[in-house]
């Protein structure tokens, strides 16, 4: 690389780091046992994230009026499920395999040692989006830490499906996952678009008698397609686009209204449900639908 290119790079490189510590928030907030919970919140954490995020920008890819390209109909043509990184498998002595549930594999992840809770995970991404490298970074924890599995469904994605689909397998995986732990040993976890289709699946167990894990755990939880919130306009939100939201919103929920609790959670009964915790960047499109969720929760009695 010529000695000016190399002088681009790094300088734009540079730039991009410093933009992210710039965009770095503190947030303390304390939960139903009164133990305060600090989230760091920094934007994309690499540079090449903050690269793509300065090319949208310039492009205007981020203009809240602009569409971005139609979904994939056709499966062949979705992103491919991202498996777990081999060296951490390795230098954490850990236990990767694969099942088959409704056609599409499932990842299950465990220490060799055995295993009696588990973290559901479903992941991110527009509903467009399949599981990514980063993601792994959300479960880790879990895993070197506390000694959990962590199971993640290669759900079916919009366009070529709709929320049926995902529900449809979902629900295969966590019957599958009550009969071998027991339902109190489950985390349901998801983040951005997993985290919708997380308290969207915890309500839909509700209305149909179905064993409510032992918590919830959301992380930017897009709860709700329709992002009609006027809220939404005060806020930067330097990764998402809006108006592509609202168009995989209009396509993921098929023939039925997007404020369907299943699509947008938080138009649901928020009622009897197991312990929620909700990680947010003050940042975050999805930040406007969080007081209304806190309020309807403490009303209910859902923590």
């Amino acid at each position: 690389m010529k000695p000016f290119k190399l002088l681009t790079v790094a300088t734009v490189m540079a730039s991009c780091l410093t933009l992210q510590g710039c965009l770095k928030e503190e947030v303390d907030f304390e939960d139903a046992d009164g133990i305060v919970v600090t989230h760091f919140y920094t934007g994309p954490n690499t540079p090449l994230g903050e690269i793509a995020n300065l090319y949208m920008y310039a492009s205007g890819m981020n203009n809240r009026d602009s569409y971005v390209a139609i979904p994939p109909t056709n499966e062949a043509d979705q992103p491919k499920f991202t498996e777990p990184d081999a060296g951490w498998v390795s230098k954490q002595g850990l236990t990767v395999s694969y099942d088959t549930v409704m056609g599409r594999r499932v990842c299950r992840i465990h220490p060799r040692r055995g295993v009696t809770r588990y973290v559901l995970y479903l992941h991110g991404g527009y509903y467009t989006g399949n599981m990514q490298a980063v993601q792994y970074e959300l479960v880790k924890p879990f895993v070197e830490e506390l000694g959990y599995g962590v199971i993640i469904p290669d759900y079916p994605l919009c366009a070529a499906y709709t929320f049926r689909d995902a529900y449809a397998m979902v629900a295969a995986v966590y019957a599958q996952l009550v009969a071998e732990v027991g339902a109190g040993n489950i985390i349901l976890m998801g983040d951005s678009a997993g985290g919708g289709l997380s308290f969207g699946f915890a309500q839909w167990l509700r209305e149909n008698g179905g064993q409510q894990p032992g918590a919830i755990i959301l992380i930017s939880p897009w709860l709700d397609v329709t992002l009609t919130n006027d809220d939404i306009d005060l806020i930067d939100d330097p990764m998402l686009n809006r108006s592509y939201g609202q168009l995989v919103g209009s396509l993921w929920c098929a023939d039925t209204t997007p404020r369907c609790y299943q699509v947008s959670p938080i138009y649901g009964d928020l009622g009897g449900l197991p312990r929620l915790h909700v990680f947010i960047g003050g940042r975050d499109m999805s930040t406007p639908t969080l007081p209304v969720c806190a309020t309807v929760c403490v009303a209910s009695g859902c923590r």
